[in-house]
């Protein structure tokens, strides 16, 4: 693969500009897949192939030549939902090539999974699908877009009593986007969200690559962080509202993609108020247990022009949950509630990642109670110059559950931490299907009662539970508890999982307190020359990532062969029922994002699988262990394309050496 494979860094590129495509069409098929070309708008063009509820039989090639505006180069989002797949990419793909020529142009990639993307270094860039004659179900969508590389986003200063500033699927990559409002000493700035999504080639974006932001203030490290927005989508019906405390607001948005692309579209519009006309008599410092917080004036209308911070904090072993009841003023219609840009509630975690912004009245949010992610809650009110309601009543309490995902690292205590906990505790601490993650949790203290007569921790304990996941490997245990004085050891856990404190009535002591972190697991070349040696997905017993190529090499002494015993193995999909027994390369003809391993006698590459046909020992999905393998010669090659995983755990082989050793 060249430089432009699916994870090297690239450098930032900037705005959509008008594309002319000129689409030259070659196409002998007995099924016309390759045909429909679709325009999206005048800024991008959509090519589908295929259909994903249609069983057709496919033959022959299709080309399209796609050219762009000189100064510009080409960037074309793939996602290949459905394809007949081979180890090889033979029987079914694309190619894309860097010119106009299929013999003269330079290819760039091969595909035939997956999701990934390909840049042209010219304004022109060559599609070519092939298919081998093949019976089954075949989507691809390839999304072009014209990328002008001079043109940066940059930092945008903006001022006077009103404006707006917007970005209307504009792609981006690894940028920054900063909007500097400014009004006049003794104003401050009435700021509304009206529209913020972004589409992303990685669909596995997470909170520390993507984020939008608004500061109170004009710098980033000296100014307080007011909205967090993290993720890939932020509803229009539930516009935003930030009054700002000085004469200046700081938007940012940042896009931080190691590979793919984001497609952003973003509105706001500002107003500069009067200082002196805005409403702060509300809000402050909330701690305890339980309580209520209601809108000024509550039951009666509040005023316009109001805003109004509560930061609740309660014991870090618990999260906030809180339930809400409010009627709000907005310009809304029942049959279009997304033109809500009035009077807003905001409710957000103490870092000031939103939760869920609210707007309209009761029937829009459905009543539902909130949760944050941790022992902090912010609940922001902000209302605009026209029109009132009567506002909102919230109950909020604490609750020893929470939920813990990747995107964070953080801490794990006991109720009332280092003081003794309570009795009669029954506190859950959910870790989701987060594939491809392992989590890493140190204990620092930790004393709990003992355990009882026969040995079993049955008084209070710390128990980990895998019951909620299927397809625990043998020897695996669903469940451990730990009690006592005796620091655990650092666990590594693999999700999903449950992690759960409970407390009899008697004897009760001060707890423990650890820190978690999760790991992502990842995997490349790996080299095995031991005589005997164990090989696993990545992230075993844990769930392995989606989307990678892994190559494990075996190499043992000249004169020996290599025999490869499976332990375990779970690489069925959702789609698909009992798999075992069964040609996987058949089965994979209905869906092309799925999971197989390749075994070869002798080392093979995993960018040139057709010259090693021969050398294919066989192919392997399913969900029970096959025969052993072996080699004929001194090595033997593992490929493992995972495709999507759903939460499966992968394989794991064990490997010994026959013969005797020679020179």
């Amino acid at each position: 693969m060249n430089d432009r494979g699916q994870h090297g860094r690239w450098p930032i590129r900037d705005v959509l500009t008008a594309v002319l495509v000129i689409f030259l069409q070659l196409c002998v098929a007995h099924k016309r897949v390759c045909e429909e070309v679709r325009e999206v708008n005048v800024n991008h063009w959509r090519l589908d192939v295929g259909s994903d509820n249609l069983y057709q039989y496919l033959e022959g090639s299709c080309t399209w030549n796609i050219t762009v505006d000189e100064g510009y180069t080409i960037l074309a989002g793939i996602h290949v939902q459905t394809m007949l797949w081979s180890p090889d990419c033979r029987r079914e793909h694309f190619k894309f090539y860097d010119d106009d020529s299929l013999s003269d142009g330079t290819l760039l990639n091969t595909f035939c999974g997956g999701t990934s993307y390909v840049e042209s270094s010219s304004n022109e860039l060559l599609t070519e699908f092939y298919a081998e004659g093949t019976t089954g179900y075949t989507y691809t969508s390839v999304e072009y877009h014209a990328v002008n590389e001079t043109n940066e986003c940059g930092i945008v200063d903006l001022s006077g009593s009103e404006g707006s500033f917007q970005i209307r699927r504009s792609v981006r990559r690894n940028g920054k986007c900063v909007w500097n409002i400014t009004a006049e000493e003794g104003f401050n700035i009435l700021l509304r969200i009206t529209e913020y999504s972004l589409h992303s080639i990685d669909d596995n974006c997470l909170c520390n690559a993507s984020l939008f932001k608004v500061y109170d203030g004009n710098k980033e490290d000296e100014s307080h962080l007011v909205r967090n927005f993290c993720g890939s989508t932020y509803n229009a019906a539930e516009t935003d509202l930030v009054i700002s405390t000085t004469n200046s607001l700081l938007v940012v948005l940042t896009l931080q993609e190691n590979s793919g692309f984001s497609i952003v579209n973003l509105r706001a519009n500002y107003t500069a108020v009067n200082a002196t006309l805005v409403n702060r008599n509300c809000g402050g410092n909330v701690t305890g247990s339980e309580g209520n917080i209601t809108s000024p004036n509550y039951p009666d209308n509040y005023d316009n022009l109001t805003t109004c911070q509560w930061f609740i904090t309660i014991d870090p072993a618990y999260s906030v949950q809180l339930d809400i009841d409010y009627s709000f003023d907005n310009c809304y219609t029942s049959d279009d509630y997304a033109t809500c840009n009035s009077d807003s509630l905001m409710v957000a975690d103490g870092n000031g990642s939103v939760v869920r912004a609210l707007c309209a009245r009761n029937y829009y949010y459905g009543g539902y109670p909130l949760r944050t992610y941790g022992n902090r809650a912010i609940v922001a009110f902000t209302t605009d110059q026209e029109g009132t309601d009567s506002g909102f009543i919230m109950h909020w309490y604490r609750v020893c559950e929470r939920t813990l995902d990747s995107s964070r690292e953080g801490t794990l205590q006991s109720p009332n931490y280092p003081d003794n906990y309570p009795g009669n505790l029954s506190c859950v601490y959910n870790v989701g299907s987060v594939v491809g993650y392992s989590m890493v949790i140190t204990f620092h203290n930790f004393k709990l009662e003992g355990p009882s007569s026969n040995g079993s921790c049955t008084n209070d304990y710390l128990e980990v539970d895998y019951r909620s996941s299927s397809d625990l490997p043998l020897g695996m245990e669903e469940t451990k508890r730990y009690c006592g004085d005796n620091i655990p050891s650092t666990l590594t856990l693999y999700p999903p999982v449950e992690i759960r404190f409970v407390t009899d009535l008697y004897n009760s002591r001060s707890g423990y307190q650890a820190s978690y972190e999760f790991f992502e697991a990842d995997c490349g070349k790996l080299l095995f020359t031991g005589e005997a040696g164990t090989i696993t997905s990545p992230n075993y017993p844990g769930t392995y990532p989606s989307l990678l190529n892994c190559t494990y090499v075996i190499r043992v002494e000249p004169g020996q062969t290599v025999n490869l015993t499976f332990d375990h193995m779970s690489l069925r999909s959702r789609w698909t029922d009992e798999m075992q027994g069964v040609d996987c390369i058949t089965s994979f003809s209905l869906w092309s994002g799925l999971a197989v391993l390749s075994v070869f006698d002798g080392e093979v590459s995993a960018n040139n699988v057709s010259a090693a046909n021969d050398s294919l020992i066989d192919i392997f999905c399913g969900d029970r262990p096959p025969s052993p393998v072996s080699s004929n010669s001194s090595a033997m090659t593992l490929l493992f394309f995972p495709g999507y995983n759903f939460g499966l755990r992968g394989f794991s082989a064990t490997y010994t050496t026959v013969g005797n050793t020679s020179s």
